[in-house]
């Protein structure tokens, strides 16, 4: 089962500007910008109350792409998609997630946002059959597999790493997944994976200022 890893866009040959999105329209008290910094901090569970999503603004060189890359909100818990993308996404088999209306200042009106919300996938995964690893800040492996039978114990692991060793930490080398997912964030794992399928649906429909880069991770479907 082949996923790729995604990113945004920073060709600015093809975006105009990177990032597309680096003000917001509307004075705002550090207070409030801060919450948009916290949603990177929110992996496990959704922010009960979501800052606005009304007060972005296109820079002024930015062409327009399905996904726009924003400077208040990393693609570590989602990213602001176009209809089209919504679309395509919500047709998907994906959990954890949440849709949001978002408002872009210097967009035509009739091309309507959405910021697309993703947490950590935690439930349909193997965990005794998926493969676990140290790995340094780099992301190299180091040392042998290491056994795990649930989130928690991933999790008790992970923090038993970061405390002996800063910069290391309890990474997937390979994810047996319990049901087919097409887009998903890993525990521990800041990126945003989507399945082969889902890919390719992007291409067909020419979803722009999203590039995609095989992921190291290697992904397995439980047989029923």
């Amino acid at each position: 089962m082949s996923y790729f890893q995604i990113s945004h866009e920073t060709d600015d040959k093809e975006v105009g500007v990177y990032e597309q999105i680096k003000e917001l329209a509307i004075p705002t008290p550090r207070s409030v910008r801060e919450k948009y910094y916290d949603l990177d901090e929110s992996r496990k569970s959704f922010l009960e109350n979501l800052p606005s999503l009304s007060v972005f603004k296109l820079a002024s060189k930015a062409k327009i792409t399905d996904v726009l890359s924003c400077l208040f909100l990393s693609m570590n818990v989602g990213f602001i998609a176009s209809k089209k993308c919504s679309n395509l996404i919500k047709k998907s088999n994906l959990t954890n997630h949440q849709f949001h209306s978002a408002k872009i200042i210097g967009i035509p009106d009739d091309l309507e946002y959405q910021f697309f919300y993703l947490i950590e996938e935690t439930q349909k995964i193997n965990y005794k059959k998926s493969v676990c690893c140290k790995t340094d800040l780099f992301g190299t492996e180091e040392g042998e597999p290491i056994e795990i039978s649930s989130i928690d114990d991933f999790w008790r692991n992970n923090i038993a790493i970061q405390q002996a060793e800063p910069g290391s930490k309890l990474s997937f080398m390979e994810v047996y997944l319990c049901e087919q997912l097409d887009i998903l964030r890993l525990p521990g794992n800041s990126r945003i994976f989507i399945s082969e399928k889902l890919k390719n649906q992007f291409e067909v429909n020419q979803v722009s200022g999203v590039v995609y880069k095989p992921s190291k991770i290697r992904f397995a479907i439980e047989k029923s």
